[in-house]
């Protein structure tokens, strides 16, 4: 993926540090590949040297998990929390792919523009 948005803007290829692949192995992406290209896109644009470290992917250190993204145990905070913290997740994940385009991550997630409202009010999610 470097190579290739090298390539296209025309810029030269960069290399990734330790720090910053072991980052990419541990985020709990959305399921996609966009995810990751989208990830590296904002790195090449944020970094300055010829190395892109952990900092220039600007990961929610929230998502950096070995476990998966349904780490945890539900029984530790209850079935509830534990269903609306993916439920969560989910929601931000949609908004972050979509570029906060709320009728897109609507679009997405298969659900009317009016209920991903209600569910970003439920969460506090802006």
């Amino acid at each position: 993926f470097l190579s290739l948005i090298a390539e296209q803007w025309g810029e030269p290829t960069r290399a990734l540090s330790d720090n910053a692949i072991q980052d990419l192995q541990q985020h709990n992406y959305s399921g996609n590949v966009r995810e990751l290209f989208n990830v590296l896109q904002r790195a090449v644009t944020l970094c300055e040297q010829e190395t892109i470290d952990s900092e220039d992917l600007q990961l929610d250190r929230t998502q950096l998990n070995s476990n998966g993204p349904l780490s945890g145990n539900p029984e530790e905070h209850g079935l509830d929390n534990y269903m609306g913290n993916i439920e969560k997740r989910i929601l931000e994940s949609a908004l972050k792919d979509s570029r906060y385009n709320k009728t897109e991550a609507a679009r997405r997630l298969g659900i009317t523009f009016r209920s991903l409202r209600y569910k970003l009010d439920k969460y506090s999610i802006e």
